[in-house]
């Protein structure tokens, strides 16, 4: 069983979000998910941010729901947004969180051997109704007036109408309310009480996005030999050009700010402000070996990585990590030198931490180190080739790439960086890269190949693609998302 955190409610093994309240388990104990090749779940240690779902009533809060019915002993809850065959306790379904709508009412109990028409009250209440008329009509004849007995008998109709029975079955007039019939309600008129409640809209057909997008996405889109650098706006997913020209601009990355970026260039590594302009120090880097920027959360420092120390031209020689500050391109500070390649560097929030990729113990592995170099340690996630490493700006997960083999195809992944809670986000057959994290850490826009290669934002919890975006017709690559 696992225990909600918000509600105290015990939801069975395998849901992901919790039947009484809505809100996502947090993989808090047991699995929250089946380990499936699109969701693997986690072993988790710091919970990631739980997905927006629909507020529980306040009769909710608080109760613990009593264990799930055997499925045998009630209809099950098909999930109209994901098709997920829910237990009959749930009010959310446990895949994807949409509140699911109740079970058909059961039908009305047969009648009793040997007893069949309308239950004795209807037969006394119908011969009440046909004594009034009688005495109603016998009372207009004493009066002889054709014209009165026209404008009485509807009076008379009225008072004696048995409430909601003469209702037309089918329409919505015939819905009883909630709580009771009409006729119960001796102080509601039959007209009013037959009206019943509006009723609760059904869920949408499809899930909305897990969490309303926010921030800013650079990345370069490269069209006809032309890779230039672009900007898509969450706000209202429009996209404009942010470095044109001809070459070849690829790697970049925001300032934390949002009031620059950092890029790669044929000559090095260059810097351009938000708006366009030209900042005091345009030039980072003139090494063509330079590539991989990372700009520090507070603005000072940017990592790269480059084979300066070993040879002029890119991946000459083996790769080191450098960081430079912003304001001063003749200062560079050499934080890794091993004989095998190290690249992919990426701050932690704090800036007190550099993960990145290096070939030291195989083929790609990922590795941590402090800020200024030191204390360089592995993240031991067992076999496979690892890339592409990138913080969650609360700090409690890694974004990664991995491969089982050299030649295999890259999938999405998230970990802690202690190595715990290894998930698997896609399963799609095609290579993923340069995962980026929303500003809430709770979406990762990934690089995805294939036809047309996109950007894809993935949600985290479900491992669902939520938008595409980029360049029609362009390779989009290197996305970053402050």
């Amino acid at each position: 069983m696992v225990v909600c955190k918000v509600c105290g409610t015990e939801n069975e093994q395998g849901a992901a979000f919790c039947g009484s309240c809505g809100s996502f388990l947090e993989w808090n104990g047991e699995p929250a998910v089946d380990d499936a090749p699109t969701a693997p779940a986690p072993t988790a240690a710091a919970p990631l941010a739980a997905v927006p779902t629909t507020s529980p009533s306040s009769s909710q809060t608080g109760s613990v729901a009593s264990p799930p019915p055997d499925p045998g002993t009630g209809a099950l809850l098909v999930c109209p947004a994901c098709g997920t065959a829910n237990e009959p306790s749930r009010t959310f379904c446990k895949r994807c969180a949409t509140e699911l709508a109740p079970p058909p009412a059961e039908p009305p109990a047969p009648l009793p051997a040997g007893r069949s028409g309308p239950p004795l009250a209807l037969l006394g209440g119908a011969a009440a109704v046909i004594v009034l008329v009688l005495l109603g009509g016998a009372f207009l004849l004493s009066r002889g007036s054709p014209s009165d007995s026209a404008t009485e008998a509807p009076s008379t109709s009225a008072d004696v109408s048995p409430g909601a029975s003469g209702l037309v079955a089918g329409s919505p007039s015939a819905i009883p309310p909630a709580t009771g019939s009409p006729a119960s309600s001796p102080s509601a008129s039959p007209a009013s009480s037959a009206i019943p409640p509006p009723a609760t809209p059904p869920p949408s057909p499809t899930p909305t996005p897990a969490t309303a997008l926010t921030g800013q996405i650079v990345f370069t889109a490269d069209k006809n030999g032309n890779a230039n650098v672009w900007v898509w706006n969450t706000a209202d997913q429009s996209q404009h050009k942010l470095v044109g020209g001809s070459g070849s601009q690829s790697d970049t990355s925001w300032a934390w700010d949002l009031s620059a970026v950092v890029y790669r260039t044929a000559d090095g590594l260059r810097i351009i402000n938000a708006d366009g302009s030209a900042p005091a120090v345009p030039d980072l880097t003139h090494h063509g070996a330079d590539l991989n920027p990372a700009w520090s959360a507070d603005g000072k420092l940017i990592a790269f990585a480059s084979t300066r120390s070993h040879g002029q031209g890119p991946l000459n020689g083996s790769l080191d990590i450098y960081t430079r500050p912003v304001a001063d391109n003749t200062v560079t500070h050499r934080l890794t030198n091993d004989p095998a390649d190290d690249w992919d560097p990426n701050w932690s929030p704090d800036g007190s931490t550099i993960a990145f990729a290096s070939r030291r113990t195989g083929d790609g592995h990922l590795f941590l180190m402090n800020a200024d170099g030191s204390n360089q340690r592995e993240i031991d996630l067992g076999p496979g080739i690892y890339d592409d490493p990138s913080f969650s700006p609360d700090g409690q997960w890694l974004a990664f790439t991995r491969r089982q083999k050299a030649g295999a195809l890259k999938e999405l992944y998230v970990v802690h960086p202690d190595g715990t809670g290894m998930r698997r986000l896609t399963n799609v057959n095609v290579n993923q890269s340069d995962p980026t994290w929303s500003p809430d850490s709770k979406l990762i826009a990934v690089a995805r190949g294939g036809t047309g290669s996109p950007i894809v934002i993935v949600d985290v919890a479900t491992g669902e693609d939520l938008v595409q975006l980029g360049v029609n017709g362009a390779a989009n690559r290197w996305p970053d998302w402050r």
